[in-house]
Formats: C-alpha cells, sequence, structure tokens
C-alpha cells in the first residue's frame, strides 16, 4: 500500500481515566451457541470502547490529529480488527493478514476524505512515510509515480468534497457509523468466520437452514441482523445508526470500496 505495511500491535486500551465503559443494550446471551464457533468465541462478551470511537470522530478533522494517533486509536477502539489476526485464507484469495493491511487502508481512506481540505488530498494521492508523515509529491518517471502526480493534479477534488459532504452531513454519529463499518466490514471473507444459518431464519437470502453463507456481504448483513452482539462497534452505535449500517448491506447492497473510491455514497 502507499503507507507500506501497517504494524499488528499489542491490544491496549486509551480510555481516560474515569470513563465509563459502555455496556449495549443488546441482548447477550448467543441463541444456539451462535453463527459460527470462531466468531463467537472471539467476540462474545466483549465490547467496543465507545469513548474512544466518539473522541476518534470528534477529532478526526483537528489538524494535529495524525495518522498514528488514529491508527492507534482505531486499534484500540475497534475489537474486530483482532479477528484478522487469525490464520485463514479469504475469499478473495488473500490471507488474513492481507484483509488486514487493505482495512486499515481503508480506515485511512476514509480519515483522508474528511481531511480534504486539510492534508487529506495529498494523503489520497501520496500516501505516507515510514515516519507516519504524510508525502507532499513523489519523485520519479515510473508509472506508478506519474499516476499518483496526474492523480493529484486532476481530480475533481470539490466532487469528491460534495460526496463527502452529502455522506457525512456533518453529523458525528455518521462519523463514528461509517468508521465502526469500516472496522468490520470485511470480516466475512475469512472463510473460518461464515456463519451458517439457524432454522429460525431460514430462508435468508436463498441460504437455507444449516447452509454456510458463502457471500462476505450477505454473510455480514446475516450477522448484523440476527446476531449483532457478535460484533461490538456495530453494537455500541445508537440504533439509527445500526438501522442504517443494516439498510447499506441487506437492502441497498452498499459497496464500501465504491464509498472510499468516490465512487458511491451510503
Amino acid at each position: 500500500g502507499r503507507c507500506g505495511h501497517v504494524p499488528v500491535p499489542a491490544k491496549m486500551s486509551r480510555r481516560a481515566p474515569g470513563a465509563a465503559a459502555f455496556e449495549h443494550s443488546l441482548p447477550n446471551a448467543i441463541p444456539g451457541g451462535g453463527p459460527n464457533a470462531a466468531l463467537s468465541g472471539q467476540m462474545a462478551g466483549r465490547r467496543a470502547d465507545q469513548w474512544l470511537v466518539k473522541q476518534v470522530a470528534a477529532r478526526i478533522r483537528d489538524p494535529s490529529y495524525g495518522m498514528r494517533n488514529f491508527f492507534e486509536d482505531s486499534i484500540a477502539a475497534f475489537p474486530e480488527l483482532e479477528l484478522f489476526h487469525s490464520s485463514g485464507e479469504s475469499s478473495s484469495g488473500k490471507d488474513a493478514s492481507m484483509e488486514y493491511q487493505r482495512t486499515i487502508g481503508a480506515m485511512f481512506a476514509v480519515y483522508w476524505l474528511l481531511r480534504l481540505d486539510i492534508d487529506g488530498k495529498r494523503g489520497l494521492s501520496f500516501g505516507c512515510g515510514e515516519d507516519w508523515q504524510i508525502l507532499r509529491s513523489c519523485s520519479g518517471d515510473d508509472e506508478e509515480s506519474t499516476k499518483k502526480r496526474s492523480f493529484f493534479e486532476n481530480m475533481d477534488w470539490g466532487l469528491l468534497q460534495n460526496l463527502t459532504d452529502l455522506a457525512f452531513a456533518g453529523a458525528p454519529e455518521r462519523v463514528e457509523a461509517m468508521l465502526c463499518l469500516t472496522a468490520f466490514h470485511d470480516i466475512m471473507k475469512l472463510k473460518m468466520l461464515s456463519p451458517t444459518v439457524a432454522a429460525a431464519h431460514a430462508p435468508f437470502q436463498n441460504f437455507g437452514a444449516g447452509m454456510t453463507i458463502n457471500d462476505h456481504d450477505l454473510a455480514l448483513a446475516y450477522v448484523l441482523e440476527y446476531y449483532p452482539q457478535l460484533l461490538p462497534s456495530f453494537a455500541i452505535l445508537a440504533e439509527d445508526m445500526r438501522d442504517l449500517v443494516i439498510f447499506t448491506q441487506s437492502k441497498m447492497s452498499f459497496n464500501h470500496g465504491w464509498f472510499v473510491q468516490a465512487e458511491g455514497t451510503p
């Protein structure tokens, strides 16, 4: 990626002293043991750091809130990112570590989109260096460098700014929802996490009882609808934001890649 491979840090907590842990209102019990043993085993009972998620959303446009701050806070806030540290192949043919890199890249894209008038244009065009500082340009006559400069010089940044403004409408809760969705959006590409349809939910999108959902978007939609407590970052969202996320997955078939590439809005 433009920023190379990001490190895989140990678990950390960045909650402020005295800040209360969030207890979501969704049921803790997992009916029938859940749709997938690996997912239930790793996520059941986990909590996303709601205070930190709100801090990230509040500070994401702060010029002093750098990429390393954003990365470390994201790792601490979203437990679902730990799922990528397991072994196994994904439905895309990439291993779990590569899907992790792609997910972090998508989170950086959201970060840059929300900072187009600060440093986002250069971030999206040139990426960052090993010191986490956004590169101002790139030298060289190779094809990749030429494409980066062309993108920076010719992109309709006003159009991209309008797209971002429409998507988020200046609402912090929408930023929170997008960050949460980005953190867990691609976890179902990991085959080991694919859910099995319970008899009570069958049929689900043409998948019958006992069938494993092998489409990662439908698999995510199934878990969001019937086992939301297994996605801690989803569970902390307000009900209207949860409804919006479910709509993008099961009703609208929202392609998250389209958004971070400025090809579609939520």
